[in-house]
């Protein structure tokens, strides 16, 4: 498959003028691990469960403080 040089240079020089909003997010850590998350069971379920302790510990915490 030969190389359109003119279409590469285009990408290249949008690429140096700037990012896209597409870009700036798909640099967010946020965006990435819902994105992995979406693709994985495991990784869905080990959040899910670490949201639950995460919650669970703050709770926790607020019961244990004094009033």
């Amino acid at each position: 498959m030969p190389i359109n040089i003119n279409e590469t240079a285009d990408k290249f020089a949008v690429k140096q003028n700037g990012f896209e909003l597409t870009d700036l997010l798909e640099m967010q850590t946020e965006f990435a691990l819902i994105k992995s998350a979406s693709q994985s069971k495991m990784l869905t379920a080990m959040l899910c469960i670490g949201v639950a302790f995460f919650s669970a510990f703050g709770l926790f915490l607020l019961h244990m403080a004094p009033s």
